[in-house]
């Protein structure tokens, strides 16, 4: 991206290790990331006595810088010793190192970055829009010069120090944070000024064009004569969170995809702006997961007052259809097969977009598709609506002012104003796999409802009686031979605990499947194939 914003960027990062240099502090060349940064902390920690290594780290708080800097080196490809995240963490480290030269204890050191870290603003999600737009991006660099220039200061601080210079440090430094704290502020401000004109511009280009196209149109084709695309709908396949899908075909080239319709109102309206900021976001979520079991977005454009978007494939069933199905049809063994190696497929969809710091906030039955390939059936994740990045929540708690997801699978700690994370979607997750699990051993969901229904609520809601829950998962233990079987039982029942702590993250979930004798079983051929 050889762009002025690139180049501005890149002009940020040399001066900054200029500045460090000039101090004779080069930084040490490894350490460009929270995983990177632990190593060596704790290793300082050891040599100076410092034994409460992991409570220091913890409280130093990386959350938002990190996320900060890892969005804006993603957009920009930035890499090796050139990147924000190299600057923020080898400049910590720097700090923590001239503190320790200076003989103050590692604590204090830490209690200044804590102070310095938490006072980043959050902006991480909306770092990947409009990269080359110098008024959005002018903000943020002036943000991260702030924050570069208070470590900066911070050694300096430290240096004189060493040397007898300057004793009243502290003060320089109180100066310091409280002069960023009021710039990360300003800085803030004017960035989502500049994002909001931005999305705004935006919106109104796409309102007056009626073929634009947002997002990848690679797997995308005109017809043989250039012409605009002509779709055939052909049957309604139900409803989004904030449009109706149908199934539609392409008349000239046979393709057949899922087609959600979103109604945005009236052009130029707040309505609409507000909707197309919501589609967008959608768009861009969809694009960042291209994973063999989350539905793929082909494209998408606008045309009049309606938004498009086109997805593949296009499913047979939901879930919950299929799981009824089973039960009508008297649980045939083809079809609980089935089942079984689903369970490690979600889960490592699921791990798949966590790791790309998205939740899906509404993992349910009905947005996890059925669809016949061949001789074998494939399962999907869908409908990220309602997902959002929340890598600017990977420590710490923040704040929501609505609630997410559908109340009978929505987690216990999803309430508004309160923060969840990506373990909400492991508790929804969860209590799919029990019911279908409650299917593989031939029960009816019928009767696991009426096990759970709780009459003083009036409620089938799992997290409204978590402990006859857990009871049902119990009944089912022994109902299957196998290992492989009981870990789904216990892991299932890891998933769905109250405490989101107490939780297993998608990752080791799917390697405590991996791990248990016969998990061949939990998986498809194209996740065994992947390692």
């Amino acid at each position: 991206m050889a762009d002025s914003t690139a180049i501005a960027w890149q002009d940020v990062i040399r001066s900054k290790h200029s500045a460090f240099a000039s101090r004779r502090c080069e930084l040490l060349p490894r350490v460009d990331s929270e995983r990177s940064f632990r190593p060596v902390f704790e290793a300082l920690c050891r040599r100076e006595y410092e034994y409460n290594h992991s409570r220091l780290l913890a409280s130093l708080s990386f959350a938002s810088v990190n996320a900060f800097a890892k969005a804006v080196d993603a957009v920009f490809r930035h890499d090796g010793p050139a990147t924000l995240g190299h600057l923020v963490f080898g400049g910590c480290f720097a700090v923590v190192q001239c503190g320790c030269e200076a003989r103050m204890p590692i604590s204090e050191v830490v209690g200044i970055l804590y102070t310095l870290n938490i006072a980043v603003p959050s902006l991480a999600p909306n770092i990947p829009r409009f990269p080359r737009d110098p008024a959005v991006q002018a903000p943020l660099r002036s943000l991260f010069s702030t924050y570069i220039d208070v470590l900066l200061v911070t050694i300096d601080c430290f240096t004189a120090e060493r040397s007898r210079a300057s004793p009243s440090y502290q003060d320089v430094l109180s100066s310091k944070l409280q002069e960023a704290v009021v710039e990360f502020q300003e800085q803030k401000n004017a960035y989502e000024d500049a994002l909001d004109r931005a999305q705004r511009n935006e919106a109104r280009a796409l309102s007056t064009s009626s073929y634009a196209s947002i997002g990848s149109v690679s797997g995308f084709h005109l017809n043989p004569t250039g012409s605009q695309p002509q779709f055939i709908t052909k049957r309604s396949l139900g409803k989004g969170f904030y449009g109706m899908v149908h199934e539609v075909h392409e008349s000239s080239t046979g393709r057949v995809y899922a087609r959600k319709q979103i109604y945005l109102g009236h052009r130029g309206s707040d309505t609409a702006l507000a909707l197309m900021h919501v589609v967008t976001r959608e768009c861009d979520t969809m694009e960042r997961l291209s994973h063999p079991h989350i539905i793929k977005m082909c494209f998408s454009f606008q045309e009049d007052d309606h938004y498009y978007i086109y997805m593949q494939p296009v499913a047979d069933q939901d879930l919950r259809t299929y799981l009824g199905a089973c039960v009508k049809h008297g649980y045939p063994e083809s079809a609980l097969r089935s089942i079984f190696q689903w369970f490690g497929c979600l889960l490592k969809a699921l791990s798949f977009a966590h790791g790309r710091d998205i939740v899906h906030y509404d993992v349910k039955p009905a947005n996890i598709l059925v669809k016949a390939e061949g001789e074998r059936l494939q399962i999907y994740l869908a409908d990220f609506g309602m997902a959002k990045d929340f890598s600017e929540h990977s420590t710490g708690m923040t704040g929501r002012d609505n609630v997410r997801g559908t109340p009978i699978y929505r987690a216990p700690e999803v309430k508004p104003h309160a923060y969840h994370g990506p373990m909400s979607d492991i508790f929804s997750l969860g209590c799919v796999f029990s019911e279908m699990l409650t299917v593989c051993c031939q029960r009816s969901l019928e009767e696991y409802e009426n096990y759970r229904y709780t009459p003083r609520d009036d409620s089938i809601a799992f997290r409204a009686n978590l402990p006859r829950v857990q009871d049902w998962l119990g009944e089912l233990e022994g109902a299957h031979e196998g290992a492989a079987f009981e870990t789904t039982i216990h892991l299932t029942g890891r998933m769905i605990k109250e405490d989101p702590d107490r939780r297993r993250s998608a990752p080791d979930a799917v390697n405590l499947l991996k791990g248990t004798s016969g998990f061949r079983k939990l998986f498809c051929l194209e996740c065994l194939s992947q390692g």
